[in-house]
């Protein structure tokens, strides 16, 4: 699984419009505090894309180090003072991006039993030349195999 921060598809216009309706959804049902609001994006006829509302969950997500990379923000430690009455050190308008960041993920899922996490042995891993990936040799494995975050930084 590979998160990116910022997408290379959204534009700035886009990335708005999904901010201004997470901060509305949150809204709309009374929500404060850390969460994380999820879109799906398709293209359009004419090669815009066009969001449509997935979820809302009223925590952070594994993949928020991404954006803890481009912001330079500890969301983690935001939460926690959110849940202990503390407001946010800045608004929605104050935030700004700085650099790229991209998360791998690596899980163990067995896509021919309804993709269910998968623990036990795992044989190892191999990458080849296209990015196709196969086990390899025995080793312990958790569902979530294994995560990497990267980011570089303008400053």
């Amino acid at each position: 699984m590979i998160e990116e921060s910022p997408s290379p598809v959204v534009s700035p216009a886009l990335r708005e419009a999904m901010g201004r309706d997470a901060v509305a959804a949150a809204r709309a049902v009374g929500y404060v505090g850390a969460g994380t609001v999820e879109f799906i994006a398709e293209p359009t006829d004419t090669g815009d894309l066009r969001f449509y509302f997935m979820e809302m969950n009223t925590r952070l997500q594994v993949e928020h180090p991404v954006t803890e990379c481009i912001t330079g923000f500890d969301l983690v430690e935001w939460q926690l003072r959110v849940a202990a009455g503390h407001p946010l050190p800045v608004t929605q308008d104050e935030v700004r991006f700085s650099g790229h960041a991209i998360e791998a993920r690596l899980y163990a899922e067995d896509p021919y039993d309804g993709w269910k996490p998968q623990t036990g042995r795992i044989a190892g891993w191999r990458l080849n030349a296209e990015g196709a990936h196969r086990l390899v040799a025995r080793q312990a494995r958790q569902p979530l195999q294994e995560k990497v975050a990267a980011a570089v930084r303008s400053t």
